[in-house]
Formats: C-alpha cells, structure tokens, sequence
C-alpha cells in the first residue's frame, strides 16, 4: 500500500507519457509525478518507432498546408481538420522541444534537416535519427526523465483499474514480477498507455500494449470512439522466427525505392495505385491481402536488391542487422513481408491537451482519440500526435496544480 498523495501518476513511458513528465517537472518544481510502466520503461510503441516524425519542412512555406491536406487525405475524410491544422501547426514547437533536450535528428551536409519519404506524403518531410528514431528519441527523453528530482519511476507495475473520488484519484495495480497489489493516490492521472496491437494475431506492438486504457476508459464511463479502425502497417518481417512482436520495416525504405513483388516475382503495386509502393497504409495493406488470398500465401516480397548497398547500409542499420540476424542480404534476397497490426487510430474521447470528459483523467497518445487520424493514419504523424498532445497536457496540468480550485 501507499499512502502518498501524487499531483499526477503518468500510466505509461512512451513518447506521450515520458514527454508529459518532462514538461510538467520543468513548469512545477515542486510537483510530485509518478510515471508507472507495465515493464521496464524502455518497453513502449515509441522506441520501437523506426521511420521518424512527419513535420512540415522548414524550407517550404506551404507545406504546413500540405501536410494537412495529406493527413486529411490518408484519413479518408474522417479527420477533424481544425485538430489536424492544430497539431501540425504546433510542430515547430515539438521540434525544438525535442532538440532542446538533447534530441538529434539527422541533418545533411549543409547541416540542414535531412527529410524522409514515406507513403501519402507529396513531399519528403519526414525527421528521423537513421531507422531507429524512436530508440534515439527514447533513449535521450528516458536519461533525462531519470535525472528528475520530482519524478518517481515505477516500472513492471500494470495499472489495473482506476477510481475517481471527489478529492483524488485511486489506481489498483499489480506488480507484474509477483503479483502483489499496489494502491496508487493522485490528485490527476495521466493515461498514456498506448494501444491494443497484442490483440492481434500478428502486431507490431509491444507485449504491453494489450489495450488496458481502452478498458479502464470504459470501467470509468469515458467515451470510446473509432475503435473499428486499427491501422495495419504494410512491411514486418514475415518468417517463421517472427512470432509475438514482428519487427517493423521502415517505410521509409519503400520511400528510397524498394519494391513489393508477388510470389510470381511481379511487381503489383502499380496496378493498385498510381502512387505503387508509396500508396497510403490502408491501400498497400489491402493490396497486398488482395495478392495473398490470390496465391494463397502468408507474405509477399520485399524487393531492394536493386537499391545501393553503401545508401542502405548507411541510412538503415536497423533493417540490415535485422536481415542479417535472420540470414538474409537486402541486396541478393527477396525480404519476405507481411501486414501487421499496427496502430490503434480510435480511442478515449480527448482533446489536443489529453482533456477528457472526467476532470481528473487524462488520456494522450495511441489511446486517445482527438479526430487527428481519421480511419488511417499517415506515415509519421504518431509521434507529432504525441509529442503535441504532451506538451499541452503538461501545459493544462501545471495550471491546474498551480490553480487547485479549477479541478472539481
């Protein structure tokens, strides 16, 4: 049991979560957050994030205007635009939020921001630490996160269930390693818990995300909306070594001009789309599902054999170390491929700052739903999502801990 009363417990350490702690601590000193992780923190969604974070380019003066159009676009029309035009409008920020902490994003030459092109982008205008951004990113956000005098890491502690009292909030959660039952007490909570990608029989997600905010939401009465639309990413790695968590492709590879081919060898993308392999999510996944039953197979192929050996071993390690660790050359073999579950684009009703229809819940990142999406995300815009939501929520609950009276 414990008998401390926190200003705000955190339920997750991904991008959304860790980033929160960190504004918050910067903006309220003397506040008391906790962060809990259902493992060790540097099991989230966000450091697993090859590709990178999809912001307009700082050398194209429409291209906030774009990358909304194309955001819009890959949603189908079920995005909320004014949300849409928010959360990208405030990228700039995140960015330099990001490279104030200690976040390096690659930068040619000239040492001017090096931008990636991913599927249902018109441009390239994607920032990325090579193929391991969300590693990078994580892995600088988690060291300063630990140097927080204010903020206490719980790791292997699963939140159960959550109860609001008039005065406080009350977390049920478990220790993961034995079992043991915790009682948390804080004035506000954080739900920063990703998605529910493990439901799924083949997902990119990691063993966490089992969709515990989803059912927290619901015990408490918060509205879920979109559910039915789970995004499924195009390229993991489709072996028989790859059972659980498959390991991701990087689109950005299919930006740099890999190709997908059949089992017959042909490339197929074009006939689906005039865009061929750098089609949205949902049009790629449903032609290669399309070309799967056809030949009633499990995978198709990845073709890079054609692409430069020197641009692939220097621009995507991740990928070359995870071919090679399964015994295969990117430049000599076909790299067999297969849809997975990816990203859950519904989620608890919230608003841009995590606000929800509880004054004392909180809820960002994958398990939120603030309309950015619609019924497919674009290539990227997760970790923008994120990252934005964060530092409004931080921004909200430090007025709110400064203000007590504004929380009924």
């Amino acid at each position: 049991m414990n008998n401390a009363v926190d200003d705000v417990v955190i339920v997750g350490g991904g991008l959304a979560g860790t980033l929160t702690a960190l504004e918050l601590s910067r903006r309220c000193a003397e506040a008391s957050i906790t962060v809990l992780t259902a493992s060790s923190l540097d099991v989230c969604a966000s450091m697993m994030a090859q590709g990178g974070m999809a912001v307009p380019r700082v050398d194209r003066a429409d291209d906030a205007e774009v990358h909304v159009a194309d955001t819009i676009a890959a949603g189908n029309g079920h995005c909320d635009v004014d949300v849409v035009r928010s959360i990208i409008g405030d990228a700039p920020r995140l960015v330099h939020v990001l490279e104030t902490g200690g976040v390096r994003f690659d930068r040619d030459v000239h040492g001017a921001p090096s931008y990636a092109c991913e599927g249902g982008h018109q441009c390239a205008r994607v920032l990325r630490a090579s193929d391991a951004t969300g590693a990078h990113v994580m892995q600088t956000l988690h060291a300063e996160l630990r140097r927080q005098r204010n903020v206490r890491i719980r790791e292997h502690c699963r939140c159960m269930s959550v109860r609001v009292r008039p005065n406080h909030v009350l977390l049920s959660c478990m220790n993961v390693h034995d079992g043991d039952h915790i009682m948390l007490t804080a004035r506000s909570v954080v739900l920063a818990m990703g998605g529910s990608g493990q439901l799924y029989a083949h997902t990119s997600n990691p063993p966490t995300a089992m969709g515990d905010a989803l059912r927290i939401a619901e015990e408490l009465g918060l509205p879920l909306r979109d559910l039915e639309w789970m995004q499924f990413h195009p390229t993991a790695f489709a072996t028989s070594t790859c059972s659980g968590t498959a390991p991701l492709i990087t689109e950005a590879i299919r930006g740099a001009g890999a190709w997908l081919r059949n089992t017959a060898g042909e490339r197929f993308m074009p006939r689906y789309d005039a865009r061929a392999e750098l089609a949205t999510r949902d049009v790629v996944v449903a032609a290669m599902r399309e070309e799967m039953e056809r030949e009633a197979t499990d995978r198709v192929w990845l073709d890079c054999r054609h692409l430069d050996r020197q641009h692939l071993v220097a621009h995507f390690p991740t990928f070359i170390e995870n071919c090679r660790a399964l015994g295969l050359d990117p430049t000599v073999d076909l790299i067999p491929v297969r849809p997975v579950a990816h990203y859950q684009c519904g989620g608890i009703a919230a608003s841009i700052d995590g606000s929800t229809s509880l004054a004392r819940i909180s809820a960002i990142g994958e398990c939120a739903r603030t309309g950015m999406h619609g019924s497919n995300r674009l290539a990227s815009n997760s970790l923008l999502e994120a990252g934005v939501m964060a530092m409004r929520c931080a921004e909200r609950l430090a007025a709110d801990i400064a203000h007590p009276t504004m929380i009924a």
